[in-house]
């Protein structure tokens, strides 16, 4: 985004800068109007046949898959307000199954943006990460895990005993695994 200018664009649009300010006010309104196009690809459609925590549930796993497929967009989200038509739909979308599931209203929008900043999180994380490929490697994962369970227990007690399961499995399960959790 840093080099996104609105010269560039024109440029690369084949018309001159001025053009393209007979559509947009400034490149800020441009990003908006891109993340607003992005958003509007997570499908926000309830499964009433879901309990509220499923529904939760597949709707941040719609998002995160949005997002990772912009990489880029979940930084972006996450120094805007959440203004746009398709990010208040978003909103909507969490807020009302948390709603029915009978939570005092400040829970309830708090629960929203707690799932939310989880979901923006992950989509953040590089999925191709150093981290995340040693993750993926049998023996690095391995050493990972001895080097937890070598730690001595008297001044790392718990992290000793559950470490390993800190740092195994993908980003998937972990995503899956923690929405519950919330």
């Amino acid at each position: 985004v840093e080099t996104l200018s609105m010269r560039a664009l024109a440029t690369r649009l084949g018309v001159v800068p001025g053009a393209l300010y007979r559509h947009v006010r400034s490149k800020e309104q441009l990003i908006d109007l891109i993340l607003d196009s992005v958003l509007a690809e997570v499908d926000c459609q309830a499964d009433p046949s879901l309990t509220w925590t499923g529904q939760v549930s597949a709707l941040a796993h719609r998002l995160r898959a949005v997002l990772e497929d912009h990489p880029g967009i979940a930084a972006l989200l996450k120094t805007r307000d959440p203004l746009s038509p398709h990010s208040l739909a978003l909103a909507e979308a969490f807020l009302t199954p948390l709603r029915a599931a009978g939570l005092p209203e400040h829970q309830t929008a708090l629960a929203f943006r707690l799932i939310y900043d989880y979901t923006l999180g992950f989509a953040l994380a590089d999925p191709t990460s150093p981290a995340e490929r040693r993750l993926h490697d049998t023996a690095t994962r391995e050493q990972l895990h001895a080097f937890f369970r070598s730690l001595p227990a008297s001044r790392f007690p718990t992290l000793a005993a559950y470490g390993v399961h800190a740092w195994d499995g993908d980003r998937d399960q972990r995503f899956t695994a923690g929405l519950p959790t919330l």
